[in-house]
Formats: structure tokens, sequence, C-alpha cells
């Protein structure tokens, strides 16, 4: 046996066990007793694992854990930093598995041990061992593992989706005490089955356990006025403890909104940097709070207001905060964010903040135009854009273009359909003496393309390949004008 331990004294649960050791020191409740051997690994291999100060407690048999625990080496490598995390979640596995086969333990302490198998294969990315441990912590009513099971059901994570299966475990969760179903049973009485007594009841109790998404359920409620009287100072209030106690992201949003309409540039720029920090880019909120914290740094720079600090006492309009906001929009609009890719069009055609570039304003304005979030009303204003830029490109070319671009006769362009060969054929012989005549050549192709088949034929044409490679957003009208004509 390469690992032996054990085990729960005084009925404590068993809870914390190997998958969290920071909460299993910092809770004096818990006491889990492990010895690992040195010779389960190599010795090589035994640096890279947890040095565990050993203590006895009553007796030679138990042990716990003290806060005499470190890392013995860390090393730079990312994948040995990686292979490291995967050795100590197997050792933590082949550790609960172990303890399940000793003698003396209830049904709640080995439904918590099912509880944190159920953890440890979620990190592990075993999603069918995780579901496996999730049902048999269900079994012996643990709560974590009847909410996880009823999320499964409700949401369809992996199996067919059954709301009212999974509603019913998320409620045997509830009636366990589990904070996460108490938020789960207020969104659903607020969003799918409309009960705001039981959504404010619900979320109420949650907070009381102090789950960090239930500041921001309850904020929500009074700042609506949904399950109790419209409260927007009791609101705010809630979003400043949740970002406070918790870096909750959606309290950190929702203070920079208020702040932001209050006209408070100097909160808003605060939260608006909290919430960017806390804030995962696969997130949905993602886009929006890049864009909102680039254009504030810009706002801030543009009116030479250089008084204005972070709660870092870092002067937040200096010089490197324009590469700094540039930055942020950028993000933004590789998120498809359309207000971000209207912002840098503008910036990079007026050349305010920024050097000059209509290339790049002209790339931004084509990704706005093909953007499907881009309001109705813009459409006449990129156009105009478009228009003015490819005016003032006209004037620095070369007199003979108007000749060499002309690709589609008139009597083509009365047809309602116009294939790939149709337009080539017509410019065998035409020669472009610059970059700007074969865009504006392409550009034209990719106009007049009026079927997917054509567009396909685009993408591999060695005219359109070459003037990529100066104006890589060409692939890019292509790929979207495709998805235009596969989503009609």
């Amino acid at each position: 046996m390469n690992v032996e331990h054990l085990m729960i004294l005084n009925d404590i649960t068993i809870k914390g066990f190997l998958s969290d050791i920071d909460k299993i020191m910092a809770d004096n409740e818990i006491h889990i007793i492990v010895n690992i051997y040195n010779s389960l690994f190599h010795e090589e291999e035994r640096k890279n694992t947890i040095n565990i100060q050993e203590n006895y407690y009553n007796s030679n048999r138990f042990y716990n854990f003290t806060n005499n625990y470190e890392w013995e080496k860390k090393e730079d490598n990312a994948d040995k930093l990686e292979r490291e995390g995967m050795t100590k979640l197997v050792l933590k596995k082949q550790a609960l598995l172990e303890s399940l086969g000793q003698p003396g333990i209830s049904d709640e302490q080995i439904g918590n041990i099912y509880s944190d198998l159920f953890d440890v294969c979620n990190d592990l990315d075993e999603d069918d061992e995780a579901f496996k441990y999730c049902m048999q912590a269900a079994n012996y009513e643990n709560p974590e593992g009847l909410y996880w099971l009823g999320k499964y059901y409700y949401e369809g994570l992996g199996i067919p989706e059954n709301k009212e299966k999974g509603l019913e475990y998320i409620k045997r969760a509830a009636e366990k005490g589990s904070g996460y179903a108490f938020v789960a049973l207020s969104d659903h009485y607020y969003k799918v089955q409309p009960e705001y007594d039981k959504a404010f009841e619900y979320c109420f109790r949650a907070y009381l356990k102090d789950i960090p998404e239930a500041y921001y359920g309850l904020g929500i409620l009074y700042k609506k006025g949904i399950g109790v009287p419209m409260n927007t100072a009791k609101a705010v209030e809630l979003f400043q403890e949740g970002a406070k106690k918790h870096n909750e992201l959606r309290c950190c949003y929702q203070l920079a909104l208020y702040y932001k309409n209050a006209q408070d540039e100097r909160l808003f720029f605060r939260y608006i940097k909290k919430a960017y920090n806390v804030c995962d880019k696969t997130s949905t909120l993602f886009k929006v709070i890049a864009y909102e914290y680039g254009n504030i740094l810009l706002n801030l720079r543009q009116s030479n207001r250089i008084n204005y600090y972070d709660s870092t006492t870092t002067n937040v309009t200096s010089t490197t905060n324009v590469a700094r906001a540039i930055t942020l929009l950028r993000e933004s609009a590789e998120a498809d964010y359309w207000q971000a890719e209207f912002a840098l069009a503008m910036l990079y055609f007026d050349g305010s903040s920024i050097p000059r570039n209509i290339e790049m304003s002209r790339r931004y304005l084509l990704r706005v135009k093909f953007n499907k979030d881009t309001p109705e009303y813009l459409a006449s204003v990129i156009d105009n854009k478009l228009r003015d830029i490819d005016d003032e490109t006209k004037e620095v070319e070369e007199p003979n273009m108007q000749t060499a671009i002309t690709v589609v006769p008139s009597e083509q362009n009365t047809k309602s359909t116009c294939t790939l060969e149709e337009i080539t054929n017509t410019t065998e012989t035409s020669q472009f003496t610059d970059s700007n005549q074969l865009r504006t050549y392409v550009m034209t192709l990719i106009k007049t393309a009026t079927d997917l088949d054509t567009l396909c034929k685009l993408i591999d044409d060695k005219d359109v390949l070459e003037a990529s490679k100066t104006y890589p957003y060409i692939q890019e009208i292509i790929r979207r004008k495709m998805e235009t004509f596969i989503e009609s």
C-alpha cells in the first residue's frame, strides 16, 4: 500500500480531504490523517511534491495537517509545473479512494469523500468519472453532490436536459443547507418560474451563507424592486460588499455602471478597472468591460485631467495609458464588440490620440459593417466614412488607375449573378501598379460575388491571396460574407 492514511476523529467529516489543502488547514474542526511514503515517487519527482509536516494526534495512528507545508522546489518550466499539478491531483484521488475502504466511516463521511472525488475528477478533466462520483455523493445525500447532480440535469451538462428532475435535486440540496442551491433556486424563481417572494427568500439565505453570487443577486433584486421594495442605496451597498469581500465580477461591473451614470469618473474608473482585473476573457462581460476600461483611459487622457488616481495611487492619465487604452479596445474588438471596432476605426481615421492610419480605419469599419450586432442606424455613417477613405486613397493613386481596375464590363453589371470566372476572364490583361489598385480589384470581386461557391473560390484566388498579404482583413470580409450566405 503506497499511501497510508485515514481518518476521522470524533465523527468529524472528511469534507475537504486533500481536495483543498488550504481550506483543510483553516478549519480546526476537520482532522485528516495521512502519511505519504517517500517511495511513492522516484527521488527526483518526490522533490516536486508537497512536504507535509506530520504530527501525532492522541495516538501514533493519527496525523493532521499543519501549516508547515510547501512546495520543496519551484521550477519555471511550465510543463514540469503542469506535471506537478497533475501528480498532486492523482495523489489526492488515490488517497480518497483508499479512504473508502476503511472501517467505521459513516454514510455522511462517505458522501463527503465522493463529493471530493467529484471535485478532483473535474480538475483532472475526467468528465465521466466526475459524473459517476457526483451521483454516488448524491446517493449519500451529500449537499454538494445533490446540487451538482441537479445542475447536470437542469442545464443538460453532458446528459439530456431535464429541468424538473434537476430542480428536484437542487431543492433536496437546499434542504441540506447548500448555499449554491439557494442561489440556483433564486435564479429559477426569478427567471424561469416567476415567484419573486421565493426568489428573494432563497437569495437572502444564500447571502447569509456568504455565497459570492448572492451579493449580486440580492443587489439586483433591490435595484429593480423585485420581491422587495426598490432600494438603490441598499443595492449599491450589497454590490460594494460583494466586490470588497469576494471580488465578485458582476458586483464590480454594476458599481462601475452606477458611478458612470452618476458621472463620478474616479469611482467609475476604479470599479471598471477592478472588473477587468477579475474578469476571465471567456466571460460574456469581457468585451464590454475591456471597451469601457479602454474608453475611460482615453477620455481622461484627452481631457488632460492629470489629478485622477486609482486605488493604488497610479496616475491614470500618463502617456503610457494611451497605448494601454488601445490595447484594451483591441481586446474588445477581437471579441467582436462593435463599439470597440467603431471606436478604433474613428481613432485611426482622426489620428487624435494615435498616429493616423486610414487602412487600419478601413479594416475596423469593415468589421463593424459586417458585425451582426451593429445597429442599423450606423450603416449610413460607416458607408460615408468608407467612401471618404476611398476618395482620400484615390487622390494619391496613379492617373491610369481607373482603367486598371475596370474589371467588370457594364453589360455584366446588369446581371443578377456574376461568377468568379466571368470576372477574372475580363481582367486577364489587367496590370496593378500598386497595392491599392489590387485591393480595389479584389474588393470588387468580393462585392460582386452573389453565391457561396464563388466566395469559396475567392479564398484561393492568387490575386486575393496577394492582396491579403498587405490587407489581412480581406480574408475576414470573405469569411463573414460566407457566414451570411450560410445563415440565409
